[in-house]
């Protein structure tokens, strides 16, 4: 057991290495346009799924800029939450308001809105983002485990989606136990949905 955990961590470890390289080389023009298909699938996604209250996050640079399913949906006057990291706490979401807005830099170093914090009964659909991401779902953060202790504190019929760019996905990301498996992945060129249960509308055909 302590050798497959070991072998585990050295596997993640590598993993993490080998995209944040391959995120480093990618072009601004090859993200904005990666960005740009992500954020209208998922905005499918939610559609389909009737969600209300979504919570997406503040991208870093190399992660996928979720602004084109943000601005629509602050302009229908749906909640839209982001996570802040509080310490001692893990992720708490926060509402994010399109006028009036404020940010600052949370525990885990990371932007985030100065805001209310918002129930997770509230949330209906949650964007996840990541370093790695296979075809099952499975997902490969940080190293800080701050998504996998709070997916699970989340209504049973909120929707995970895990966000990424092509070069991200692997065949297989190495798991542990506590690792949490979401219900889609998106990338520019696929969609992988892989819950039991069916989206309330026909509005996006997987």
């Amino acid at each position: 057991m302590e050798g497959e955990a070991t072998s585990t961590i050295q596997a993640k470890k590598w993993l993490r290495e080998r995209n944040q390289t391959l995120l480093r080389g990618m072009t601004d023009a090859q993200r904005a346009e990666g960005s740009t298909k992500i954020a209208e699938s998922v905005y499918l996604i939610a559609t389909a799924w009737r969600a209300s209250g979504v919570m997406s996050y503040l991208n870093m640079r190399s992660e996928p800029d979720m602004t084109l399913l943000h601005n629509p949906w602050l302009a229908a006057d749906r909640p839209l939450m982001a996570p802040r990291v509080v310490a001692g706490s893990g992720i708490a979401p926060v509402l994010l308001k399109r006028k009036d807005a404020s940010f600052s830099l949370d525990a885990s170093g990371v932007r985030a809105p100065d805001g209310a914090t918002v129930a997770t009964e509230a949330i209906d659909l949650v964007v996840v983002p990541g370093l790695a991401f296979d075809p099952m779902g499975h997902r490969l953060g940080r190293g800080g485990g701050y998504y996998d202790r709070f997916l699970p504190r989340l209504r049973r019929q909120a929707v995970t989606v895990g966000v990424c760019f092509d070069e991200q996905v692997v065949d297989l990301v190495p798991t542990d136990p506590h690792d949490w498996r979401l219900q889609y992945v998106v990338t520019p060129t696929r969609v992988w949905w892989f819950g039991r249960l069916q989206p309330r509308s026909s509005a996006l055909s997987m």
